[in-house]
């Protein structure tokens, strides 16, 4: 899938971000390119991105298209986010 970024201010497109029963996670590239599963603390929207207080450090890679597919400890492909799609998806909010 494709994945993007954490910048230093910690936010994240919104379509990264899942739900396991009552908690919010996130995909990100690990070691190898294997996706692991984060658990994190979401703020509000800001920009049409999602701020993370907790879970995620500034540099990771977070996936953010193929989610459903995408499993914990599978190999994953990574593609960097266009900013064309970007930009598409923060003027649809």
């Amino acid at each position: 899938g494709y994945v993007d970024h954490v910048p230093r201010r910690r936010h994240v497109d919104d379509r990264a971000i899942g739900t396991d029963q009552n908690q919010k996670f996130v995909l990100v590239v690990g070691a190898g390119d294997v996706a692991e599963y984060r658990k994190v603390k979401l703020g509000p929207v800001h920009d049409g991105r999602r701020i993370v207080r907790d879970g995620l450090k500034a540099g990771e890679r977070v996936i953010v298209t193929g989610l459903q597919k995408c499993r914990p400890g599978a190999p994953v492909k990574p593609e960097p986010l266009a900013k064309s799609d970007e930009a598409a998806n923060a003027s649809q909010r």
